[in-house]
């Protein structure tokens, strides 16, 4: 007798955990080996279905969850050195493949999860999964790049860690709680890189006077003017 197809849990329950695909490529023999993981999640969110591909030892990570027809409704986007100072997520990552890798591995995932909804192991499964291998043998290509266009160094940076203290100290004056909020949506940054700049902009820098007076505890604000330097 068929499952029962309205009870969503029976149908989740019928999933792997994740359905993980391994890829490596030989970037130099004096190198370790490059791994990239993409895992295909619908255990927990079918008919939905999240696509996760990573490189294993640093570099990006990217997750898109895709809803029952298709549509990417949410993508996200990291660096592994996102404790550096200078690393941030910027539209250059959007500019390399990795939106059509995670759209090929959900097809590939689509049709994985078809065969097991029909009773196919898990196990026995065989696709054709070349376009997509194919789509992420280009990401990892396009990974090799160097990634000077994430980095915000110099004249560049100094002039962001300006423009968020300027807009960070207006923003307290009008009595906004959650300033760095405010920031990472108005300059497309996380808030953990909107911190680090303000942290900078508190600090002396290359010479030049700190811009931000010192932190309170617990809130948003200066507990003083900014640091003189000695002369």
């Amino acid at each position: 007798m068929p499952a029962d197809t309205t009870d969503i849990w029976a149908i989740r329950e019928k999933f792997p955990d994740e359905m993980i695909k391994t890829a490596e490529e030989q970037r130099d023999k004096d190198k370790p080996r490059k791994m990239m993981v993409v895992k295909m999640n619908c255990r927990h969110c079918w008919p939905d279905m999240l696509v996760i591909v990573e490189q294993q030892g640093g570099g990006h990570r990217t997750a898109g969850y895709f809803a029952e027809d298709g549509r990417l409704l949410r993508l996200t986007i990291e660096v592994a050195d996102e404790d550096a100072e200078d690393s941030e997520v910027t539209s250059a990552q959007m500019r390399e493949p990795v939106l059509g890798t995670l759209r090929a591995w959900h097809r590939v995932g689509r049709e994985v999860a078809r065969k097991i909804l029909a009773g196919e192991p898990y196990e026995s499964i065989v696709i054709d999964g070349r376009d997509a291998t194919e789509a992420l043998r280009i990401q990892m290509q396009a990974d090799r790049q160097p990634l000077a266009p994430q980095r915000w160094r110099g004249a560049r940076r100094e002039a962001r860690i300006r423009a968020v203290a300027s807009s960070y100290r207006q923003l307290v004056a009008g009595g906004e709680k959650h300033p760095r909020g405010v920031l990472a949506e108005a300059f497309g940054l996380s808030e953990d890189h909107v911190g680090k700049l303000l942290v900078a902009a508190r600090r002396e820098r290359n010479g030049q006077p700190p811009l931000l007076g010192p932190a309170l505890r617990g809130k948003a604000g200066e507990s003083g003017p900014p640091a003189v330097p000695d002369a």
